[in-house]
C-alpha cells in the first residue's frame, strides 16, 4: 500500500474518530477508530511502499526514414520500495508498524467505549 494512501487513512480516521468525540456520537467516533484499525492491519498484511520514481516510454515511428516520437502512446512504469527496505527495518519492522497503528486504533475504540463506564 502507497504511503500517502497510509496516512490518508490514518488522517481521516483520526479526524473521523475527532468528530465523533466532539459530538458526542459514539457510532461515528468508532467508525474512525475502525478506520485506523484497517490501516493497521494493511500496514501489517502489505507493507507500505513509497513511490521512488518513473520511468516513461515514448512510442517511435519512422517517418522518411526518420525516428519521429508519437507523443499519443506514453507509457508509464512507477518505481516504488517499501518502507522497510528504506528504514532497513525487515519484514518484522513492517508488523511493528502495522501493529502499532492498529494498537492505536483499539487504544481510541476502547476510549470511545470506556465513557459510559
Amino acid at each position: 500500500m502507497l504511503f500517502n494512501v497510509v496516512a490518508g487513512l490514518v488522517v481521516l480516521g483520526l479526524a473521523v474518530w475527532l468528530i465523533g468525540q466532539l459530538l458526542r456520537y459514539k457510532g461515528v467516533a468508532m467508525i474512525g477508530a475502525a478506520i485506523i484499525i484497517i490501516a493497521g492491519s494493511a500496514i501489517a498484511l502489505t507493507g507500505v511502499e513509497i513511490r521512488t520514481g518513473e520511468t516513461r516510454s515514448y512510442s517511435y515511428s519512422e517517418f522518411n526514414g526518420t525516428a519521429v516520437r508519437d507523443n499519443a502512446t506514453v507509457s508509464y512504469d512507477y518505481q516504488t520500495r517499501t518502507l522497510a527496505q528504506i528504514l532497513n527495518i525487515g519484514v518484522l519492522g513492517s508488523l511493528g508498524l502495522g501493529g502499532l497503528v492498529m494498537l492505536l486504533g483499539a487504544v481510541l475504540m476502547s476510549q470511545t467505549l470506556a465513557e459510559d463506564l
